[in-house]
């Protein structure tokens, strides 16, 4: 799971990785009402996500029950 938020957070700083994309950013997040630490607040927010509410969600989501499954082809 740290391996995973490591990659997550990794993967989004990247994304930011220009002073333009910082200020589009930081812009939109002010635009929709958020605080100027909403950065912070994310990376904050993902470091605390737990293997219980990863193993919840995933269980939510991926309940075979709601699985649809869709066939292509025949039976070959």
């Amino acid at each position: 799971l740290d391996f995973a938020k490591s990659n997550i957070k990794g993967l989004f700083l990247v994304g930011l990785r220009t002073a333009e994309d910082l200020c589009y950013f930081y812009m939109t997040k002010k635009l929709q009402g958020c605080s100027v630490n909403v950065l912070e607040e994310f990376l904050q927010g993902i470091d605390s996500v737990n293997l219980e509410q990863v193993n919840s969600v995933a269980k939510e989501l991926l309940d075979e029950n709601k699985l649809p499954i869709v066939v292509i082809g025949g039976k070959e």
